[in-house]
């Protein structure tokens, strides 16, 4: 589904949409991020946030291992102003800095060869699904974490050069604030799980794919 084909500037929506590190993650950030999105109203102040990295409690992996490289934060929040209940008390923020993973050549080689620069693909198509499938699927029964703002800074793409030998950052950056779905089980690839279990996990791709099935431009 290749619909961000225009590059879209982090500083379009009015204020750097992206971080480009944690510290920029700040109280104001936040409160401007959410409204933007429109997950807390106008008249709402964010008067303090805690931010600290995921990390898997058993196995100490950072970032839940993901391939992406992505940088996963979870983030506290404290408001002021005519607070309804309904704001958010603490978000998933998915963050691309890079989690330290890096493939090596031949792989980079490899992933080149069959989409270009990967990193650039993976995060416009993320921002992609966000924007464009997951609003589409809110009257269907297809369950998600509720995504309360994404954002994209998209500065073209790497070269081969860059891209394989050098391995340099991808020039696409998003960021992810989505519902903290703290309390739930993940299961790693591989993991056996019980018949009940596997069937809502098939059931709920089915519901996505039955919604754009036989239309192959989607």
């Amino acid at each position: 589904m290749a619909c961000i084909s225009k590059k879209e500037s982090g500083e379009q929506y009015g204020f750097k949409a992206v971080p480009e590190s944690l510290d920029e993650i700040t109280a104001e950030w936040c409160e401007a991020a959410l409204k933007k999105g429109n997950a807390i109203n106008s008249d709402i102040k964010i008067s303090s946030i805690e931010v600290k990295r995921l990390q898997n409690e058993i196995t100490g992996v950072m970032d839940g291992g993901g391939f992406s490289g992505s940088t996963l934060l979870r983030v506290n929040l404290q408001y002021d102003g005519n607070v309804t209940g309904n704001e958010p008390s603490s978000l998933v923020a998915k963050l691309s800095l890079g989690s330290g993973f890096r493939p090596g050549i031949f792989w980079r080689l490899f992933m080149y060869a069959q989409v270009g620069g990967l990193d650039e693909y993976m995060a416009r198509q993320e921002i992609c699904f966000i924007r464009n499938v997951i609003p589409v699927m809110e009257t269907s029964e297809y369950a998600h974490p509720k995504i309360y703002f994404s954002g994209i800074d998209d500065k073209g793409d790497r070269g081969f050069l860059t891209a394989v030998i050098l391995d340099k950052p991808s020039k696409v950056k998003t960021i992810v604030l989505m519902e903290d779905m703290n309390g739930w089980k993940s299961s790693a690839p591989g993991e056996f799980e019980t018949k009940e279990k596997a069937a809502l996990c098939f059931k709920n791709v089915s519901i996505l794919h039955a919604k754009y099935w036989g239309d192959n431009e989607k």
